[in-house]
């Protein structure tokens, strides 16, 4: 393993391993595979588009879905742009959500589908830091202002600067902090860690 933190491993797998399967996952009935070079240049995308949009490092970026591909390829493009994760559980209410995206300070805000993108919708005026929201599955509903798809925002980005965004977070000290971690609120308010 390379010297470093995880964006220089990750780094270092894309460029030694592009056509190795990375991520394997069931969709339509069928495995399907995302080559090492396929999730790099995503990964790259999604860093730039989010650098494009406004992200700046230290930033916090909410990550609202179940498990699949798009939120192993939007968790390390928040890292590659130098931003952080924060996470939520997709079963939360919107208040839920709202809580942990305002107590994150999280700047943007990955939806998996129009379910998890209308809890973001209904408490965004409780939101002021909250200024970007990305669709990962389906188009935006009508009316609703600065809404990107996930393939849109990979569209913005620019690859020069996505490439000084992951060199920047490749070269971060590990006490960096790369993800917030919040529990599901069985007690009382999500706490994140």
């Amino acid at each position: 393993m390379s010297e470093g933190n995880l964006v220089r491993a990750m780094l270092d797998h894309f460029a030694a391993h592009p056509e190795r399967p990375c991520l394997r996952f069931h969709r339509d009935g069928a495995w399907r595979d995302l080559t090492y070079g396929e999730v790099g240049r995503r990964v790259l995308a999604i860093a730039g588009g989010l650098a494009a949009a406004g992200v700046a490092p230290g930033d916090r970026v909410l990550l609202l879905s179940r498990n699949r591909p798009e939120w192993a390829l939007c968790d390390l493009g928040t890292l590659f742009a130098g931003a952080v994760t924060a996470t939520a559980f997709a079963d939360l209410t919107a208040g839920e959500v709202a809580h942990i995206a305002g107590h994150s300070g999280a700047r943007a805000a990955f939806a998996e589908d129009s379910g998890q993108l209308s809890k973001l919708l209904s408490e965004r005026g409780s939101l002021p830091a909250l200024e970007i929201l990305v669709l990962m599955e389906g188009e935006p509903p009508p009316g609703a202002p600065g809404v990107l798809t996930l393939a849109a925002l990979e569209a913005l980005s620019d690859p020069a600067l996505a490439s000084r965004r992951a060199d920047l977070a490749a070269s971060a000290p590990p006490e960096t902090p790369a993800t917030l971690v919040y529990t599901s609120g069985t007690t009382g308010e999500p706490k994140g860690a």
